[in-house]
């Protein structure tokens, strides 16, 4: 027995031997193991050599970020140079503006105190040259004027109020006559509630008429005043001298142009006096639409009279501006 396991772990050690040679001489071969490895040494330390290119390695990195970061920080720099000096420069052309405006503006004003200066002394010029025979000849001339222009205004108040009242009593017959063909025509309304509702509109119809009518007359008569008080400027202007900032000619013109549409605008108004608005009730079934109808001629024809009342307000309007460098003779 013990000569088979003897011979066992003879031959067991013996082949253990010869694998270890085998792998032995393999590592010299391929030089990946030599003797001292072999025999158990530990293995040889890398070469200098890598150590040096790994250091120049990370040197070379360091340098390219050092250059980097430092390239950077110039741009950076230029660029809030740059900034700043374009602010400068802004704000030094603000000021330059800021100065040449106020050197205009003090220009304008000057050449404003030159211009009224030189009108000052042409009215002095004017009134100087004048004797006072003279000058007081022509202000009574003109309070003279004033005095015809102002009776001659009253005179057409009362001729347009006249007309007024003869319209109105030419008119006052055919009213009462319209309002009994109303009522004889509302009573075949059989809804009191529509019948009612009709006949506070036909009653309101010509009332509106008349209000309308009272306040066109009032607008005109204020026209008229205006009028009168541009007439009344422009005498004063002719009795103190020419003056180069008015044309006295075209105000004129203007003026004669405005109190024609004032007297236009009247005729229109005793035209409307004349007018009678009542509701003429056809059918039941059809009162809205005679409503409408009438209601609707009465808005026509105060549009028309508006119209022409306006008319005459641009006119005069435009004439009293004429005068504005006189009122305001600093502007």
């Amino acid at each position: 027995m013990w000569n088979k396991y003897g011979k066992e772990v003879v031959s067991g050690v013996i082949s253990f031997s010869i694998l270890f040679s085998g792998v032995a001489a393999f590592a010299q071969e391929s030089g990946t193991m030599d003797a001292d490895s072999v025999a158990g040494e530990p293995p040889m330390k890398p070469r200098p050599a890598l150590y040096q290119q790994r250091e120049e390695m990370k040197e070379s990195r360091e340098e390219a970020r050092k250059e980097v970061r430092d390239t950077r920080a110039e741009a950076r720099k230029e660029v809030l140079d740059t900034r700043a000096d374009a602010r400068k420069e802004v704000g030094e052309m603000r000021k330059d503006v800021r100065a040449a405006n106020v050197e205009k503006r003090e220009e304008m004003k000057e050449n404003r105190e030159e211009v009224r200066k030189d009108i000052r002394d042409m009215r002095e010029n004017a009134s100087s040259t004048m004797s006072s025979t003279t000058r007081r000849e022509m202000m009574d001339k003109a309070r003279d004027m004033r005095e015809d222009m102002r009776a001659d205004m009253e005179a057409r108040r009362e001729d347009f109020k006249k007309q007024v009242e003869a319209k109105r009593e030419e008119t006052k017959k055919m009213v009462e006559e319209k309002r009994a063909e109303f009522a004889e025509k509302v009573k075949g309304i059989k809804d009191e509630k529509k019948k009612a509702s009709v006949e506070k509109l036909n009653e309101n119809l010509q009332k509106i008429n008349t209000e309308n009518i009272a306040r066109f007359t009032e607008v005109l008569n204020k026209q008229d005043q205006i009028a009168s008080d541009v007439s009344s400027r422009i005498s004063k202007i002719e009795s103190e001298g020419a003056s180069t900032t008015v044309s006295v000619a075209t105000v004129k013109a203007d003026l004669a142009l405005a109190q024609t549409a004032i007297a236009a605008a009247r005729a229109s108004v005793v035209a409307q006096t004349a007018k009678v608005y009542s509701i003429v009730i056809t059918t039941e079934a059809n009162l809205k639409a005679d409503v409408s109808s009438v209601r609707k001629a009465l808005e026509t024809d105060l549009k028309a009279v508006r119209d022409s009342v306006k008319a005459s307000q641009d006119a005069l309007r435009k004439a009293a501006r004429g005068l504005a460098p006189v009122a305001n003779p600093q502007n």
